[in-house]
């Protein structure tokens, strides 16, 4: 979820609505800091891959 956080709050008050896609978008365009903003994306990544393949796996078994 990106769009939303971004849009209506910039993900504030404060970090309250921040999600790691909008920490991944501040660290590589707003403060030019591309090593932190890589190392959310691989991350997230990875969260994504394990969290399709669990529900591939829940699927396929009903």
């Amino acid at each position: 979820m990106f769009d939303l956080p971004l849009l209506a709050t910039q993900g504030g008050p404060g970090y309250a609505t921040t999600t790691p896609s909008l920490m991944m978008y501040r660290d590589v365009f707003v403060n030019g800091q591309i090593g932190p903003g890589a190392a959310i994306a691989m991350l997230l990544t990875i969260v994504i891959f394990i969290g399709v393949g669990l529900v591939n796996r829940l699927v396929r078994s009903e």
